[in-house]
């Protein structure tokens, strides 16, 4: 009787718990939302490493060309 007293206890109280937090569908969604959020709200400076002098006389003859 004991074991089935101490069971049901556990269970009553795992069962709040549960009740109690939010899905982990939906904590994961915000914090995912707030991150893209955070992003977009930066510009980001990109430079570029190396550029080949062939594309870029290649290029320098396009523009011309147009």
């Amino acid at each position: 009787m004991q074991s089935i007293k101490e069971s049901k206890t556990i269970y009553k109280s795992v069962k709040g718990e549960l009740e109690r937090k939010a899905p982990i569908n939906e904590s994961v969604d915000k914090k995912v939302n707030k991150t893209i959020k955070s992003s977009q709200a930066t510009n980001l400076n990109e430079s570029t490493a190396y550029v080949d002098p062939q594309i870029s006389a290649i290029k320098d003859l396009m523009k011309r060309i147009s």
